[in-house]
């Protein structure tokens, strides 16, 4: 309760909310724009190319996670975040662009820049927690608590917006992705 009322942590919990938001957006979005964008491909062929995407989005996780983590230590922390977190919106961008296009390239630059930002700003958000705040048990725990909320709404938001044309759906993650940045940008970190 008391990490709650952290008036130095509540700045970054919407980012750690965000983190939950874009794993549903890549597990839910991707498929969807990779199956239009194979227009006559048979449901094996679309899972497989599918299975391509995740596979580069796994492998820029795992480049992402190595490099960032010495970025971490050289750069201001807050200011790396709103740089993962234009990743995530610059991959909400290019899903766009898959969406409008029919574009399986784009979609997989879309999974790689997905990869290239969630991997990026969990990083980044332990990374904080562990320097600012000491690497206390609690800010872990609310990190996986609003990671974890974040993915609930984006399954609930998934659901909700079914039945409407997928480019809205997009538009409104991005516009909750870029509602992040100038949030964050209130906390100041223990460097500053």
């Amino acid at each position: 309760i008391d990490t709650f009322k952290d008036k130095r942590m509540q700045p970054i919990f919407p980012v750690m909310f965000f983190t939950g938001i874009i794993i549903i957006c890549y597990a839910t979005i991707l498929p969807k724009i990779a199956q239009l964008s194979l227009p006559g491909a048979s449901q094996n062929e679309v899972n497989e190319k599918t299975s391509f995407i995740f596979t580069a989005l796994g492998a820029t996780e795992f480049i992402s996670g190595s490099l960032i983590g010495k970025l971490a230590d050289r750069f201001k922390k807050v200011y790396l975040v709103n740089v993962t977190n234009l990743l995530v919106q610059t991959g909400l961008f290019i899903s766009m662009i898959a969406y409008f296009q029919s574009s399986y390239f784009a979609v997989m630059l879309a999974g790689i820049s997905f990869g290239l930002g969630e991997i990026s700003s969990n990083t980044m958000l332990t990374s904080i927690i562990g320097k600012d705040f000491d690497g206390k048990l609690e800010g872990f725990t609310m990190f996986r608590f609003f990671q974890c909320v974040g993915c609930i709404v984006g399954v609930l938001l998934n659901i909700a917006l079914s039945n409407v044309p997928l480019y809205i759906e997009i538009a409104i993650l991005a516009v909750l992705q870029i509602a992040a940045n100038p949030i964050l940008n209130l906390y100041k970190a223990k460097e500053e």
